[in-house]
């Protein structure tokens, strides 16, 4: 039986810690900012069709946004940056719930690599349903909602 503890989703820690100590031991691994968009009946979360996949044929791709952290940034702030460009009422720092971190698939040059990279989720709600999507949204081709 494997002890590794790679695809554990880890809860207890502050996200600022984490990367700190992540980027210390493993400092040539990607994270990055994924977003929970609920509906608000919690019923649906909201999908998207990243606009890279888009432009290489994979119409099929469906996933929660979810952007590369730099260096100098924050969970927080790439998420609220990444929810006002996806949505167009508004939502403050307040509405955000950091949810956890956990190791997520890369790709990389067409190649799969399981584990490669931390991805740290932020939840949100909306307060609405109809219409909240920007069509014009810089990294997204279609956000949708799902059951």
């Amino acid at each position: 039986m494997s002890t590794s503890n790679k695809a554990a989703f880890i809860t207890d820690i502050d996200p600022k810690q984490l990367i700190t100590e992540e980027r210390k031991k493993r400092s040539w691994m990607k994270h990055s900012v994924a977003i929970l968009i609920v509906s608000p009946k919690v019923d649906q979360i909201a999908l998207v069709l990243p606009k890279k996949a888009a432009d290489r044929g994979a119409e099929h791709v469906r996933v929660p946004p979810q952007q590369t952290l730099s260096k100098d940034e924050t969970v927080a702030h790439v998420a609220l940056q990444m929810i006002r460009s996806l949505v167009t009422i508004p939502v403050s720092f307040d509405d955000l719930q950091f949810l956890g971190s956990a190791r997520g698939n890369v790709h990389r040059g067409g190649q799969h690599e399981p584990y490669g990279k931390w991805v740290h989720w932020v939840g949100v709600r909306l307060s609405e349903r109809n219409g909240v999507f920007n069509k014009d949204a810089s990294q997204v081709q279609l956000a949708h909602w799902c059951h």
